[in-house]
């Protein structure tokens, strides 16, 4: 874990190859250079034979032969700071000792003792060596490293890095004299706030399947993303390094900025490599730990800067598109043009249980339509395996995303096996504030059997739809009200089933202009902290108490090209009150919110994918921590529709039972109206200062 090494090494190398002895203040401004200092500093250049002075911003960092006959005073436009207590030079080597200090604008180095080898190039840092810089921080023990041969250690490693500012370590202009060796005093971790939350388990699990677990796992896929690692702590005893790799046996990563770790990710054969300034880790294995009890392998991991990170190999289950248990295997990303500003991400899947059965469920027969009900048949040797991608490019300020998926490679299958969502995008006009953020973003979009769910009426598939659309957000707050409103406007042509016959398939061109407004109001909001501490066991973030009400108002406008229209006009207000702060073991929080939605409906649809039902209704959600960890978390609505199927009855009732930690959470959930369920296991990344050594 080299916290941008090749820059840190060099940084370093600049200057000690420089260097004949140093003081306890020594810098150096051209500017007072007077001629005898000047001859001095060029005889000891050519006299070590050093490579050539480099130059930053015009300053020259020499150090003279004898220390008592050359003296700086400090200046502002100086950019390197070097201190010692003291120093000594023998021979070809040079020592100083004693609260060494080297600074470049923000970022700072100390040790107790330094020690270089004008001719063998050799690079000595001893004794509770601490290096700070934006977000990371490093502390070892011995760091030594070897500049002819790019080879060197270092010993019992802690540190701190913030994944998303890794590149940000470079040579500044100035000494930034905020900053000093005393911003190691205080190492106690603080200002903890959370930052983002990783995703891991099934999107969907039919558990009302007969069958074994394998059966019910269905029909999506497995999800282990592990993509944002952000800022994370590290511990290691020790870090090989040669030429622009760095190399550790086992390595282990926190997110938990607090003592005792929830959760630790130990990597075995662990590499850091630099290539062109582009980082990436990788580990030979990798093993989630779950409070020093549970354990979860998760593989060989690579990790990106700046880029999807991908696990390797994966797993899922599918019954409806995959007929099955299946395998997936991700490439390495492929990137296009000098700058990299284009990527395709592939991933391979391995139907394994239909290989095993033999025959496939997935698809209608030969000659029927896209919307015929799919039958078994025999498979194809090219049934065995599908292709998904993804396709990501700017170019002139527009954004094109493409995904595609092929359940079968046989082509003779294509048009039923292959989907697709594609966009280009352009932001028309973007303005983010403090307490404000605007943008209109404009975008042509191409889709082909892409799945809807409509409530009552079931899933339904658009075969196809091509169009534009141009919409306008915009979040504010005033007078503490939280207010959003979106403004949007498609227009495109869809091919979808028909809304009385779902056999039969509609082409019709649709336009659809779309209003939103929210607003939420607080009438009740105590004091919180603004940051979490080791109180929050059960928690990443302070719970939010308070009492707000909440209002929306949607209006959704559609024409069709067969002189059809559907125009909606929703409205959805309530309450919603929140207890406690998930820090005592028993019933400490508590969220209920109740939501009555009106919906006057004028016109019909001539699809079903997007016609309006269950219009009005009433939301109740329901989130209670039982004991310690556990939360229950319910949500329902009860149907007031006269026209609805689900009339008088509750529908879309989910249940999601969790296990909460600070570092992490375990959830269950089922949703009794498509009668699937799953598993979530978030991982969530931290904001944090301070530098605090861990155990695990």
């Amino acid at each position: 874990m080299k916290i941008r090494h090749a820059t840190f090494i060099s940084f370093l190398a600049f200057n000690f190859l420089q260097l004949d002895v140093f003081g306890k203040i020594s810098y150096v401004n051209p500017n007072n250079l007077d001629e005898k200092a000047e001859k001095k500093s060029s005889q000891l250049s050519s006299y070590l034979n050093l490579y050539p002075q480099i130059e930053i911003n015009k300053f020259i960092y020499l150090i003279a032969n004898n220390l008592e006959d050359i003296r700086y005073e400090n200046s502002t436009q100086n950019n390197i700071r070097i201190l010692s207590n003291k120093q000594l030079r023998t021979g070809e080597i040079f020592t100083a000792e004693g609260d060494v200090v080297f600074q470049n604008g923000s970022s700072i180095i100390v040790a107790e003792k330094l020690q270089y080898n004008f001719k063998t190039k050799i690079l000595l840092l001893n004794g509770d060596i601490r290096f700070n810089s934006k977000d990371q921080f490093l502390l070892a023990s011995e760091l030594k490293y070897d500049f002819k041969n790019s080879t060197g250690f270092i010993n019992d490693i802690y540190g701190s890095i913030n994944f998303n500012n890794l590149g940000f370590i470079k040579i500044e202009k100035e000494i930034d004299k905020k900053v000093d060796e005393r911003i190691f005093l205080d190492n106690k971790v603080k200002n903890v706030s959370l930052n983002s939350t990783s995703t891991l388990g099934f999107e969907e699990l039919d558990l009302d399947e007969k069958g074994t677990f394998l059966k019910k796992v269905s029909p999506k896929k497995f999800i282990l993303e592990l993509n944002d690692l952000q800022k994370w702590r590290f511990k290691t005893s020790r870090i090989d390094i040669k030429d622009n790799k760095w190399f550790a046996n086992k390595l282990v990563l926190t997110n938990d900025p607090f003592n005792k770790p929830q959760l630790i990710i130990n990597n075995r054969g662990f590499k850091s490599i630099d290539i062109d300034g582009e980082i990436t880790f990788k580990s030979n294995w990798s093993t989630i730990v779950l409070d020093n009890k549970i354990y979860i392998p998760t593989g060989p991991r690579r990790y990106k800067i700046d880029q999807d990170n991908l696990f390797r190999w994966g797993f899922g289950y599918d019954k409806e598109s995959k007929d099955g248990f299946f395998l997936t295997r991700n490439f390495d990303p492929i990137y296009f043009g000098n700058e990299k500003k284009s990527s395709l991400n592939l991933q391979k899947e391995f139907y394994l249980q239909r290989i095993k059965s033999g025959k496939t469920e997935s698809f209608s027969n030969k000659n029927e339509s896209l919307l015929a009900s799919k039958s078994e048949r025999d498979i194809t040797f090219l049934d065995s395996f599908g292709l998904r991608g993804f396709f990501n490019t700017n170019f002139s300020n527009l954004n094109l995303n493409s995904e595609f998926s092929l359940n079968s490679l046989d082509f003779e299958k294509f048009k039923k096996s292959f989907r697709n969502k594609s966009e280009i995008s352009k932001i028309l006009y973007s303005k983010n504030r403090i307490n404000s953020k605007k943008e209109t973003k404009l975008s042509l979009f191409g889709n082909y059997r892409d799945k809807i769910w409509n409530g009552s009426l079931g899933e339904k598939e658009i075969i196809s739809a091509y169009g534009m659309k141009i919409i306008k957000s915009n979040d504010w707050i005033i007078n503490n009200v939280n207010k959003s409103s979106t403004i949007a406007a498609s227009y495109g042509d869809y091919k979808s089933s028909d809304r009385v016959d779902p056999l039969k398939m509609l082409s019709r061109k649709r336009l659809n202009i779309f209003f939103d407004r929210t607003h939420s109001y607080s009438i009740w909001k105590p004091q919180k902290n603004t940051f979490i501490n080791k109180d929050n066991t059960y928690s990443p973030i302070e719970i939010p108490s308070g009492l707000n009400i909440n209002a929306q108002a949607k209006i959704d406008l559609y024409r069709y090209s067969d002189n059809n229209y559907q125009d909606l006009f929703i409205f959805r207000v309530g309450p919603e009150l929140i207890l406690g702060n998930f820090k005592n073991s028993l019933l400490d929080y508590t969220k209920i919110s109740i939501y009555p939605k009106i919906t006057l409906a004028g016109g019909k649809s001539p699809f079903g994918f997007d016609q309006s039902t269950d219009n009005n209704s009433i939301e109740f959600n329901l989130k209670q921590q039982l004991i310690g960890p556990i939360t229950l978390d319910y949500k329902t609505e009860y149907n007031f529709d006269f026209d609805s199927p689900n009339y008088k009855n509750f529908f879309n009732t989910k249940f999601d039972l969790t296990w909460n930690r600070r570092a992490y959470s375990i959830g269950l959930f089922y949703n009794n109206e498509t009668k699937t369920g799953g598993l979530n296991f978030k991982i969530n990344s931290f904001n944090f200062d301070g530098y605090e050594n861990f155990s695990n």
